[in-house]
């Protein structure tokens, strides 16, 4: 199946799966599971996986966490983060700088469909669409099997 459309998944997205953390844990699971068969791409940043490493450290061990970033540098393409993208999140006046980088350097990819995040409201102005999990989910429902 060919890849027609991309997504960045926020930090929280990841750590809603890979922590199964309810009620979100099912639409990020999916997504990454229909990513992995082919319907589409993901897109991450560095900073998303060290944000990733960071937290999920804490509950599941440095192992496991060093484990779940090589499985997402797997089924995923890490994004570049530069000074120009630090240079755009500190022109930006907004408050949320971390979220200024990932706006950043998600709008230096052409092909990115949508932000996948539960964080609507600090991406609402970004000129790449966000949505939540389960929205996109509903927009875009699995094939169905022959």
């Amino acid at each position: 199946m060919a890849r027609s459309e991309s997504l960045w998944l926020d930090s929280d997205v990841i750590l809603d799966w890979l922590a199964n953390r309810k009620p979100w844990d099912a639409a990020a699971s999916e997504i990454i599971e229909r990513a992995i068969l082919g319907e589409w791409a993901l897109w991450f940043s560095p900073l998303t996986l060290a944000n990733v490493h960071y937290i999920y450290r804490k509950n599941s061990g440095i192992a496991e966490a060093l484990t779940a970033i090589q499985t997402l540098a797997k089924i995923g393409n890490i994004a570049t983060m530069d000074s120009g993208h630090v240079m755009r999140a500190l022109a930006s006046g907004q408050a949320d700088f971390e979220d200024e980088l990932q706006i950043a350097s998600a709008s230096a990819l052409p092909e990115l469909t949508s932000i996948i995040t539960r964080n609507l409201p600090d991406y609402a102005h970004g000129p790449v669409p966000s949505m939540t999990a389960q929205d996109w989910l509903e927009q875009h429902p699995a094939p169905q099997s022959k």
